[in-house]
């Protein structure tokens, strides 16, 4: 029953990804990037019918392939003078941030149990993340819940107050041997990925991946190559 649902997801997001990239573009032009007639694809859009299994696979790396997500993330993102990164018009559109992380199933395409993220803005994608991979979400947080002893503590120093922060998760939310999957919406310094990574380790899980919606090049100099799975976009 699993994978009969797990299957017909997939279809689903596929109409979905059809959806939103739909928005932008007339039928003419979907139907020459996708080599799909209009009627075909009118008929999936408007829901009287799904795309085969194989048919779903073939589209969504056809519309990734053609509506790269650095393209799209561009068009929403303001970038200062001083390098002030503003990703409000990024983190605030449900539909922009579930074809990401549909995007980002198709690269990191196995299993998840947990999508991990600290509290801030990263939130609302992880949610869609764990929407899309069928996980449990874990908020890494800055105060203790009350009610909850035992938590994963690590610490780390502010890089605009230079003071120690504390960052904490119940450790019920995370455990030994869980493939973990690490996200957030914008990554400047790098420091809240290694609070993340760090607390992963200390439960004994497993990092199947960094998704990350924007990050400096800088960002993610420390982490393995191996975990730079997904960068919506990357800036100077």
């Amino acid at each position: 029953m699993k994978d009969l649902y797990s299957n017909l997801k997939k279809r689903m997001n596929a109409v979905d990804a059809l959806r939103i990239i739909k928005k932008g573009e007339t039928y003419e032009k979907l139907s020459a990037d996708l080599k799909l007639s209009p009627a075909i694809i009118s008929r999936y859009i408007n829901g009287r019918v799904l795309p085969s299994s194989k048919r779903a696979e073939d589209l969504l790396s056809t519309i990734f392939a053609t509506h790269p997500s650095s393209r799209i993330i561009e068009d929403f993102v303001k970038i200062d003078e001083s390098g002030v990164i503003d990703d409000s018009d990024v983190i605030s559109n449900p539909a922009l941030l579930h074809l990401l992380a549909i995007e980002c199933s198709t690269v990191i395409n196995e299993k998840v149990d947990v999508i991990l993220t600290v509290a801030a803005d990263g939130i609302a994608f992880s949610e869609e993340l764990a929407n899309v991979y069928e996980a449990t979400l874990a908020v890494v947080k800055k105060e203790r819940e009350l009610g909850i002893d035992d938590f994963y503590e690590e610490t780390e120093i502010s890089f605009a107050s230079g003071i120690r922060e504390a960052f904490y998760l119940p450790k019920k939310l995370l455990k030994k041997g869980q493939k973990v999957l690490i996200a957030d919406d914008l990554a400047r310094t790098g420091r809240t990925i290694g609070v993340l990574l760090r607390m992963v380790e200390s439960a004994g899980a497993i990092p199947a991946g960094i998704a990350l919606i924007i990050s400096t090049k800088n960002a993610t100099v420390g982490v393995p190559q191996e975990l730079k799975k997904y960068i919506g976009l990357e800036v100077a």
